[in-house]
């Protein structure tokens, strides 16, 4: 969902917004996109319990946001648990990857470099 008025951008009103936009697929990652803008991009990640994201580097420095569930985040060669409301920053070319103990969405927000 996304509504423009002058000035602003309202992106989602509830996390069930992000659920129509990527939702929980058996055994698969799922994408969505809720922004494209000249400073930024941010997408929802659906990913189901018992699935990993395997490592993978993003490619802007990015912020994770883990919304809803618990996932167990690997970077820098550390393991962290971590649960809704969990924040993450990375660097564009850090090594990540995350495994989903169970159901869990992110939003990952993208401040690609000039």
């Amino acid at each position: 969902m996304t509504d423009h008025a002058p000035g602003y951008d309202l992106l989602s009103t509830e996390l069930a917004d992000y659920v129509e936009l990527a939702p929980i697929t058996e055994g698969r990652v799922r994408v969505g996109r809720v922004y494209d803008g000249p400073a930024l991009r941010v997408r929802t990640l659906a990913i189901p319990a018992g699935v990993t994201l395997r490592e993978h580097v993003a490619g802007a420095p990015v912020l994770i946001h883990v919304v809803a569930g618990r996932v167990r985040f690997e970077i820098g060669g550390e393991f962290h648990e971590l649960a809704a409301g969990a924040l993450v920053r990375a660097d564009p070319q850090e090594k990540h990857e995350v495994y989903a103990h169970e159901d869990a969405r992110l939003v990952l927000t993208f401040h690609p470099e000039p």
